[in-house]
């Protein structure tokens, strides 16, 4: 099934040069309507097809040796940008291309966007979200641990997709506290300082537990707010 609606999708792109030169097709999100690909150059928009990228505007600020996956505020952003555009009405009758580069972070972190919008928005199951990302293209990089040397555990996208299935509903103000390095490492115990060294690293981290973390932002075991009233975004992972 994915096999031929590649084939007809790569046949019905043909008027596209620079995805003709490619060597990797380009994915179907919503048929005739919403595509993901990997460019070695940046096309320009034209009458019929509307290309847009955000490797630079949503960048992974890392611990140590990691890259990735991006935090959820700016997943929300992410989805916030998307929808935008599939209601413009001066994008309406074009084909959005959401393209990365062939920087296999930026690649990782792009699909991981793409991907969980599919599955928050499009409803679609995390397995089938990665076989329609993965299939016929060139391998992905797993995502890493937070820390030096060889990597001991590896995150695959399939993972990460599986884990936003299973989000729940938090205020952005949240996300966008937990955005900041120095709020987002957890523990049970007490709390230590945290500092950058010389080279950007980060030297100590603040521990904060779930029930602290709660009394901060005076949350219920189970948050659920107007949407209309703060701006929400899907958060927590189970």
């Amino acid at each position: 099934m994915f096999s031929n609606r590649r084939t007809l999708l790569t046949a019905r792109l043909r008027m596209e040069p620079v995805l003709e030169r490619e060597p990797c097709t380009p994915c179907e999100i919503v048929q005739d309507r919403l595509y993901f690909c990997t460019l070695r150059t940046r096309p320009r928009s034209n009458a019929t097809t509307h290309y847009y990228c955000v490797d630079e505007e949503f960048q992974y600020e890392n611990f140590y040796a990691d890259f990735g996956p991006l935090n959820l505020a700016m997943l929300y952003r992410y989805c916030c940008k998307l929808n935008k555009k599939l209601k413009s009405t001066a994008l309406q009758k074009k084909k959005i291309i959401h393209f990365t580069s062939f920087d296999s972070r930026k690649r990782a972190n792009a699909t991981c966007l793409i991907g969980s919008y599919a599955i928050i928005y499009l409803r679609k199951s995390p397995e089938e979200v990665y076989k329609m990302l993965t299939l016929g293209q060139l391998p992905y990089l797993s995502f890493r641990d937070a820390s030096f040397g060889s990597c001991t555990f590896h995150l695959s996208l399939l993972d990460v997709f599986q884990s936003v299935q299973k989000v729940s509903i938090v205020s952005v103000v949240v996300l966008n506290y937990l955005a900041q390095i120095r709020n987002n490492t957890w523990g049970t115990g007490g709390e230590c300082a945290i500092s950058k060294t010389s080279s950007g690293l980060y030297s100590s981290h603040r521990l904060f537990s779930w029930s602290d973390f709660r009394r901060r932002f005076r949350l219920s075991s189970q948050t659920a707010t107007s949407e209309t009233s703060v701006g929400f975004v899907l958060l927590v992972f189970t």
